[in-house]
Order: C-alpha cells, then sequence, then structure tokens
C-alpha cells in the first residue's frame, strides 16, 4: 500500500471515531458515586449521591456519623448543571453544579470516588 492510501485511511478512520467521540451522550461521564462531608447547625453531615447510567440516582446521608434520611429519583444534565428530581413528576428538584469532574452545591464540594 502506498503512504498516501495509508495516511488517507488513517485519517478517515480518525475521523469516524471522532464523530463517535461527539455523539456520545455527555451524562456518560457523570455515572459514578460522589461524596463529601459539610457542617451545618453544629453537626457534621455526610452525603453520598450515586448517579446510574440508567438516569436514576440514590442520595444517603449520614447525620454526625448514623444514618439520618435517603431518596432516590431521576436526573438529568442541563447547561453544566445536575437536577436531582425528588419529585416524580420532576416538580421538585435540587440543583448541583458539575465542574471539573465533581458537583458542588453552595459552596460545598463532591468528589467523584
Amino acid at each position: 500500500m502506498k503512504t498516501t492510501s495509508k495516511i488517507s485511511l488513517f485519517l478517515v478512520i480518525a475521523l469516524i471515531l471522532s464523530v463517535f467521540a461527539a455523539c456520545s451522550s455527555p451524562d456518560k461521564k457523570l455515572e459514578g458515586t460522589y461524596a463529601g462531608s459539610y457542617t451545618y447547625d453544629e453537626n457534621e453531615f455526610y452525603v453520598e449521591i450515586t448517579l446510574k447510567d440508567d438516569g436514576t440516582y440514590t442520595r444517603v446521608y449520614e447525620k454526625n456519623g448514623a444514618p439520618h434520611k435517603s431518596e432516590d429519583g431521576d436526573y438529568e444534565l442541563i447547561d453544566g448543571k445536575v437536577r436531582l428530581y425528588v419529585a416524580d413528576d420532576h416538580s421538585v428538584w435540587n440543583i448541583y453544579d458539575f465542574v471539573d469532574g465533581h458537583l458542588e452545591n453552595e459552596g460545598r464540594v463532591f468528589a467523584k470516588k
């Protein structure tokens, strides 16, 4: 095979791969478990948020080292913000900024585990 043909073949393959990468869902990089802790009203809270590939999430809270509450729902990414829908009809949600691979809310950072 001539050098020109090899280069052309390489460029075609690179183009095809870049198209697939550009068309992949941006939510895929969100999947995973994020965790962080903070103090509020002299109580220490630990939060774990798991974003699943099926568009659902689980958020678990510990208060002062003991289980406190948990919730399940679905989520979506809109303009760099992750909405965790608390209500089934999407009328109530919590919002997190997705910044550099972690979630942020009210100055609290939740890092990916």
